[in-house]
């Protein structure tokens, strides 16, 4: 992707990509010294549904140095969670994995009175001790937590590293525990008031939430940071008393450190390119296991964004950034969510290796590496610790699009695409018309293959997420640690009071992916975005049926007692399909709606 170069024209950076190309080059040829082996024509075949988000030159790294190949094939019942379907034993091996990961990723789970700093860690003290684990309101710490997929892509390429015939299982405890992550967080609040009514009186709700200060783990040490409090105003007159996101900082001059460790050691390797390539791969590789992120494909592929988008989709960990960009570059949340939608998916971690772009980029705002080496430091952010941070991701960004022409756009104007499509076309990379286009102009292929997708994209993005129940507020039951059997002492959603009959409607736009019966969930319907899983569970009637397109304020369903409920409610869950479709993947419904 091409970017903004000092003064203001765009320009590729050849030497980057080039020695990039070269490095890995020779990268491929010390590890294929050490491990290299042939390795059968179904690898490809065996990996593809699992590691969607590896690039094609990270696959053809796989065959080249046999870090993980059709080995596969003399452990027992040659399958070892490679194959397409999931053996009785595969089942089991995942349940175990499954089991020690939930273990320990709530091995080091502390309540502490105040927030950390670089300069003042809490890790690897302790504080208040919480053996049934914290979430945190926005899902930083989902994000961060150990996938079963981890220790099993360890000990497979361990297998296979060292020639071993068998997967050494007694090892998995001693992986997830070396893996595992330590989690700090505190209390906050947030304070919803109404509008006032016609005597001037408010009706005010304080809810008390887990904010995450400081986590290390496998991707590195990281300490989140928050603005002081303070009250945003909204054009109803409704408040909003919290204490905003205020950005995340990497702590680890290397922040794979600790898989690199356990690279050398383990699988004996004592180059330095041979070590980044097979923890990179090793990483991605359970990220793979983990969850299938092609579940989302047919979603993206089959329907426009105008079907499957609202502003529900936008990640909460995110929003209060793209808020702050908004506001000092003048360019609405909703178009910036748009370009980093389409960009990235609303990924930190996301690149472009191999796509067979000139340029590598990186991040949320997929900017590159020269751009991001310059105008970093402009904006205040180091351009190694801030990596991996999505404020500096998206404020930077930002200052990119306002300065390369949006900070003019007229956002009212009936013409706004049209003012922005110059400003898109260099953003984008968009220079010269290959022969393959059959386009007239530069303008022209961006209008089709990019601008397209961000305009209908933003336009979705302005519809505004509603509240499932219209007109009940009272929660009976909040997201996380509850006092109740019933949910064995956590709890994945809200829980809104409500009379049986009561009208459900979809918070979001999406489309219906499930309307059954489910033992615990009674009558449910599940609605997915590009970015969330929207459970409503309990019903009483099912409005609806699988596959059809949702808008918020769609009828659902009606409330009921039904499946494994305990009087007349809605029990509503969010799941961040970033971080997998289970029970995992749930975050707060409040950091998404609000009464």
């Amino acid at each position: 992707m091409v970017r903004l170069d000092g003064g203001g024209e765009p320009a590729i950076d050849d030497k980057y990509a080039k020695g990039s190309v070269d490095a890995l080059k020779k990268a491929l040829m010390v590890a294929g010294k050490k491990l290299g082996k042939k390795l059968g024509k179904s690898l490809l075949k065996l990996l593809a549904p699992y590691l969607p988000t590896i690039a094609v030159i990270l696959l053809f790294l796989f065959i080249l140095v046999g870090l993980i190949g059709v080995v596969y094939s003399g452990f027992p019942s040659n399958s070892i969670l490679l194959g397409n379907t999931l053996t009785a034993e595969d089942a089991e091996l995942k349940k175990r994995y499954e089991g020690l990961a939930d273990k320990y990723n709530h091995k080091d789970v502390y309540l502490v009175s105040s927030n950390s700093s670089k300069e003042n860690p809490y890790y690897p003290g302790k504080g208040t001790y919480f053996e049934e684990g914290l979430s945190d309101h926005y899902g930083n710490d989902v994000e961060l937590k150990m996938g079963w997929g981890l220790i099993h892509s360890a000990l497979l390429y361990k297998a296979y590293a060292l020639d071993q015939k068998n997967l050494d299982l007694s090892m998995a405890e001693s992986v997830a525990d070396e893996f595992h992550p330590t989690f700090y967080y505190r209390k906050s609040t947030i304070t919803y008031c109404d509008p006032p009514d016609k005597d001037g009186k408010r009706s005010c709700s304080t809810e008390t939430i887990n904010l995450l200060v400081e986590a290390y783990t496998v991707k590195g040490h990281f300490v989140f940071k928050y603005k002081p409090m303070q009250t945003d105003h909204y054009p109803s007159g409704a408040t909003k008393r919290w204490e905003p996101p205020d950005g995340v900082e990497q702590l680890l001059p290397n922040p794979w450190m600790r898989l690199d460790n356990w690279v050398t050691r383990e699988l004996k390797m004592n180059n330095a390119p041979e070590i980044s390539l097979a923890r990179t791969a090793l990483y991605e590789a359970g990220k793979g296991f983990t969850k299938k992120t092609e579940a989302l494909a047919w979603l993206l592929e089959r329907y426009s964004p105008s079907v499957y988008t609202s502003s529900a989709m936008i990640p909460p960990n995110l929003y209060a950034y793209f808020k702050e960009a908004s506001e000092r570059f003048n360019i609405p949340v909703w178009f910036l969510a748009a370009v980093a939608w389409i960009e990235s998916n609303f990924m930190t971690d996301s690149d472009n290796s191999g796509t067979g772009s000139p340029v590598y980029c990186y991040g949320i705002m997929q900017v590159s590496d020269s751009n991001w080496k310059a105008y970093a430091p402009i904006l205040g952010f180091d351009p190694v610790a801030d990596r991996d941070n999505p404020r500096a991701q998206i404020m930077v960004g930002a200052y990119m699009l306002a300065e390369l022409g949006l900070k003019n756009v007229d956002w009212n104007s009936p013409d706004w695409k049209e003012q922005t499509l110059p400003i898109l076309t260099k953003y984008g990379g968009f220079i010269k018309v290959p022969a393959t286009k059959p386009y007239s102009t530069v303008e022209e292929w961006c209008r089709e293959e990019y601008a397209k997708k961000i305009w209908e994209t933003a336009e979705a993005l302005k519809t505004d997420a509603v509240w499932p129940v219209p007109g009940k507020y009272t929660l009976s039951n909040r997201f996380g640690k509850v006092d109740t059997s019933l949910y064995k002492d956590y709890h994945h959603g809200v829980d809104i009071v409500a009379d049986t009959g009561d009208q459900v409607v979809s918070v979001s736009a999406g489309i219906v992916t499930g309307a059954e019966w489910d033992g615990v969930y009674g009558n449910c319907v599940k609605v997915t975005d590009g970015s969330h899983l929207y459970l409503y569970a309990h019903l009483s009637q099912i409005q609806v049926t699988k596959g059809k397109a949702m808008k918020p304020g769609d009828k659902i369903g009606l409330v009921g007692a039904t499946g494994n409920a305990k009087g007349s409610h809605l029990h509503f869950e969010v799941r961040d399909l970033s971080k997998g479709s289970g029970l995992d993947a749930c975050i707060d419904p409040l950091s998404i709606i609000h009464p």
